[in-house]
């Protein structure tokens, strides 16, 4: 198939998966520190919605105005394949060190 036959689309599907791993990893320790955080009660856990209701509309916001404004000058200084291998890297990288 078309995954097989051409390298970039093959790259393409291994750097998303291996984002889309990295994420699910990383949710899920944020909610496993947030239940030891702030227990299992009730008014524990609408304190932690209302965390997680903030943390997304900061990291939506981020991610919003850096694909606005900052993407395309990385791209054009580290170039394609780098900037598609930069995030899940890093991502990693934070998650073995924290």
């Amino acid at each position: 198939g078309l995954i097989w036959r051409h390298a970039y689309v093959f790259n393409l599907l291994l750097i998303s998966t291996l984002y889309e791993v990295v994420l699910t990893v990383l949710d899920f320790e944020m909610k496993v520190v947030g239940r030891a955080r702030y227990g299992g009660d009730r008014r524990a856990t609408e304190e932690f919605a209302r965390l997680m209701g903030q943390f997304g509309i900061l990291v939506n916001s981020t991610s919003f105005f850096f694909s606005l404004l900052g993407f395309s000058y990385v791209v054009r200084k580290l170039g394609l394949a780098t900037t598609l291998l930069v995030f899940p890297v890093l991502c990693l990288t934070a998650t073995l060190v924290c």
